[in-house]
Order: structure tokens, then C-alpha cells, then sequence
């Protein structure tokens, strides 16, 4: 019985059935062969088939089937030998065409990001604290808002004067990872009065270990994402992206690839997104430059790619608007340990 919604159905199979997958794969746009047959050993042997077929097939080929297991498993063993595996069910063998296309997809990708990837860096990075963190950004092209980085209260004085309102107020110490927990940031500071107040709740801090202080220009409203790396000692380096900024934890909504990651790589993370319709403007909010976005994941994994000793990197939160993308926040940890790359 023949059903003719199949891509190529041959009927019962006949002695030309191995000649009819070789003129199949010989066709330039053929990159694998999924075959499926029931087990009727009188009507097919499908080892003798797929014997004659490797002798000319160079793509893969995979074979689905149905039957006695007894008899299926003398033919999942031989045709184990001829490197084609056999799946008992037309469903498995089609996940498995699928799996096969998708980690084609995947190492294609890693081509053709690895081929973008610049060379690895051998400079010394010291960039252990927010300031220095953004200073490595802007290298790799990210921006980040207008800020001074001041080590006393009169130059935080001093450095207000030449800032646009509002500005926000943060602790300057490496060993302060969440700010905001312990009173290090201070937003909306308009006046002498509010900064002063916000320098005394810093200077209050418990365990600081750095007078210093930076001063920021405040970022236009947009959409808050959270951008990160990680080095991980089974996959490597991992790039996420998620919505939330400082929520991004209790929304859950991130997207992960690992490192290298290309263009199409990092548009499919942000279509990942559940909330991923925010990007395109939400009860009448402008949509934003998505295009910026795909950018600055680009920059992070060409980062941690350059940069072996780079640990993690959370941009957080990454300011999305229509004209552009601004990282309001920024943490790395890199590996001290001599001698390691």
C-alpha cells in the first residue's frame, strides 16, 4: 500500500529499494536519509539494504522500523555495524532527524561565530569593581551612563556640580556585590541636601572596605533586561539574556547559548523571551532598538571568549530604549589563581 502524502513512498519494498535511497542522496539538497519500513523479512532485508546503500552514501542515514523484538534486535545490532542506527517507532526515528538537524544548526552557528571571534586578550584586566567593569564595556562597545568615580565627599561635592539631574548614588567597593541590599543605592538625588544624605547612608555601610563613591547620570525609562556570562568547568562559557533587570530572578525569563554565539544566535535568544513583546512596545510604549540589544550580547560573548580568566559577568540591569542600550550596572569575577588561564 502506497500513501501518497509521503515524500517518496515506494510501496511493499522490491529488490531496487537501496537504489532508490542512493538516487535520493545523491541529490545536493539531501543532507540525511530517514528511512522507515515494518519488519517483513520476506518482503525486506533491511541490513542488505543498508549494506548496499553505504557502499554510496555519504550523508546520514537513519532507518525506523516496526516488528517482533526479537527480530528487531538482530537488526538494531547489524545495522549498529554499518554506523545506522535503527529506532524502534516512526516517532523516534523522526526526533531523531530532527535532533540531527538541530546539532547541525548548533555547529554550523559555532562556526561561524568562532570564525568572528577575536583573538584572545593577554592583558592584565583589573575590572573588580562597578567603575572599572564599565570601563571594560565601553571597550567592547557597550555603553553605560555618564558617571565619576570620586574617593572623598568633596569631590563627590564637586563632581554633582558638573552632572545632569537627577543622578544616582552608589557604593564604590568591590567586595559589595549587591548594592542595593545593604543602602549602596541611591536614586532621584536632585540637591546638596539628598546627596549629602545619600553619602551618609553609604558611609554607614557595615564591613566597607573602599571610601569611595560613584555618581551617575540617571538613564532614560526603557525596558530592563539582565545580560550575563558564565565559564561553566563541564560546558564552558554561557551567554543568558532575560527580562526583569533586578526582577529577573522571580520572573524567570532568560534565554542561554553557549559561547561563541552569532547574530542569528542572539535575535533566537531574544524570541525566546516569553515576555520578549515588551521589546516591541507594550500599551503604548515605543519599541526598542532590538538591533542594540543583539549587539551588546554579541560584545559579552566576544568578551569572555577573549578574556579566559573572566569568570562571570552580570550586566544588571541593561536599560533597552529606541535609541539604544545602557548597562546601569555591571559585575565581574575573574579567576585570581596564577597560572591558569
Amino acid at each position: 500500500m502506497t500513501y501518497l502524502r509521503n515524500p517518496i513512498d515506494t510501496g511493499r519494498p522490491s529488490a531496487v529499494f537501496a537504489d532508490v535511497m542512493v538516487h535520493v542522496a545523491r541529490d545536493p539538497a539531501i543532507d540525511a536519509v530517514l528511512t522507515f519500513a515494518l519488519d517483513e523479512p520476506a518482503a525486506l532485508d533491511p541490513v542488505a539494504v543498508f549494506k548496499r546503500a553505504r557502499e554510496e552514501i555519504d550523508v546520514p542515514l537513519l532507518f525506523g522500523t516496526l516488528g517482533e523484538p526479537a527480530s528487531l534486535e538482530r537488526v538494531e545490532a547489524a545495522l549498529e555495524a554499518l554506523r545506522t542506527p535503527a529506532f524502534l517507532s516512526p516517532e523516534r526515528a523522526a526526533t531523531a532527524a530532527w535532533a540531527l538537524s538541530e546539532d547541525a544548526r548548533a555547529r554550523h552557528r559555532r562556526r561561524v561565530a568562532k570564525a568572528a571571534m577575536p583573538l584572545e586578550s593577554r592583558a592584565t584586566v583589573d575590572a573588580r569593581d562597578e567603575a572599572a567593569a564599565k570601563r571594560l564595556l565601553n571597550q567592547y562597545g557597550i555603553r553605560t551612563p555618564t558617571h565619576v568615580v570620586c574617593r572623598t565627599r568633596e569631590e563627590a561635592v564637586g563632581a554633582f556640580e558638573t552632572l545632569q539631574k537627577p543622578i544616582v548614588v552608589k557604593v564604590l567597593d568591590e567586595a559589595i556585590a549587591h548594592k542595593t541590599e545593604v543602602g549602596g543605592v541611591h536614586l532621584g538625588v536632585s540637591d546638596i541636601e539628598q546627596l549629602n544624605r545619600a553619602l551618609d547612608q553609604i558611609d554607614s555601610i557595615p564591613d566597607r572596605r573602599s571610601p569611595r563613591y560613584l555618581l551617575e547620570e540617571m538613564a532614560p525609562r526603557g525596558v530592563d533586561l539582565i545580560v550575563g556570562a558564565k565559564r561553566d568547568a563541564s560546558f564552558g562559557a554561557t551567554i543568558l539574556v532575560g527580562l526583569g533587570g533586578t526582577e529577573a530572578e522571580a520572573l524567570n525569563d532568560v534565554s542561554i547559548r553557549l559561547a561563541p554565539i552569532s547574530r542569528a544566535d542572539a535575535l533566537e535568544m531574544l524570541n525566546d523571551l516569553r515576555g520578549s513583546g515588551l521589546l516591541e512596545g507594550w500599551r503604548g510604549a515605543p519599541a526598542v532598538d532590538r538591533d542594540a540589544i543583539v549587539t551588546a550580547l554579541l560584545a559579552v560573548s566576544n568578551m569572555v571568549s577573549a578574556h579566559s580568566k573572566l569568570l562571570e559577568l552580570d550586566i544588571n540591569p541593561l536599560r533597552a530604549t529606541p535609541e539604544g542600550v545602557l548597562a546601569l550596572d555591571a559585575l565581574m569575577i575573574w579567576n585570581t589563581l596564577s597560572g591558569e588561564s
